[in-house]
């Protein structure tokens, strides 16, 4: 089944998807641990790129400038 996301033709922003290990005596660490997409019903689909430690995940707004165009370039076209 197709999420309404990949319906709605994948124009929407990612969010950014962290895992906050709390530090005593000190600060947070805030790691990314993947990507989220936001669907046309208000639900996420997320995509984790490593494994949370505790098991919480903190979504939010990505804040980095994303464009299409700035994907990574396939390792054969780079030769």
């Amino acid at each position: 089944m197709d999420n309404e996301q990949q319906k709605a033709g994948g124009g929407n922003r990612p969010w950014a998807a962290y895992n906050i290990i709390k530090r005593e005596g000190g600060k947070n660490i805030w790691s990314r641990v993947g990507s989220a997409f936001k669907n046309r019903d208000g639900s996420f689909n997320l995509f984790l790129d490593a494994f949370p430690i505790g098991g919480r995940v903190n979504i939010r707004e990505d804040d980095r400038e994303y464009s299409r165009s700035e994907r990574g370039v396939p390792a054969e076209a780079e030769a």
